[in-house]
């Protein structure tokens, strides 16, 4: 029975195959992999991470929050971070905590609506189009406010009451528009400092 959870925990954090080597040997990452399975071992129904995927490489990173997102099933998990996009995959509730003292606590979908201060629009253009790009969102989004433009970058700020102009954007007619002009686009919730 100890070998089989040995093995299933190694296999679940991608250590199998050093599972004779000496810790004391393993990259930051392996260490903390090796964290996460000793973690979960004995299969317990509350679990404290803390900061489980610091220093990892983005690779190791996914492959840990994919793994707590299939072990948060039936049992509590208790997770410390720095890193707001893995507290917004991880978790069903984040507290912020600001100096020791609980300053919000929420589901992150609540905690977007209640402290974010809007979208941000990012595109990359070549840097001779940046005007016409910058024309051309205008007239979509004409609440959106040019926040950075450099080397054909262009970060744009819209608000969250005018989010039927991001629709817009987003509309395959009006994208049609863009395609002589873009390079890339994102587009995220900008949150306010608590």
């Amino acid at each position: 029975m100890i070998p089989y959870e040995i093995d299933t925990r190694l296999k679940e954090v991608n250590l199998l195959d050093v599972k004779k080597a000496r810790a004391g040997t393993f990259s930051g990452g392996m260490k903390r992999r090796l964290s996460m399975a000793i973690a979960f071992t004995g299969n317990p129904k509350i679990v404290f991470l803390d900061e489980p995927t610091t220093g990892m490489d983005p690779k190791n990173r996914r492959y840990i929050w994919d793994l707590v997102l299939r072990m948060k099933k039936g049992r509590v998990i208790i997770l410390t971070t720095h890193a707001m996009e893995e507290a917004d995959i991880l978790s069903d509730r984040i507290a912020v905590i600001v100096d020791g003292m609980l300053k919000c606590i929420g589901t992150p979908l609540y905690l977007k609506n209640r402290f974010g201060d809007g979208y941000r629009l990012s595109i990359v253009t070549s840097a001779s189009e940046v005007k016409s790009v910058i024309d051309h969102v205008k007239t979509i989004i004409p609440s959106g406010k040019v926040l950075d433009s450099s080397g054909g970058s262009i970060i744009f700020g819209v608000p969250l009451i005018n989010i039927s102009e991001l629709q817009s954007f987003f509309r395959y007619s009006q994208i049609i528009i863009f395609l002589n002009f873009l390079g890339s686009w994102k587009i995220r919730i900008h949150q306010k400092r608590l």
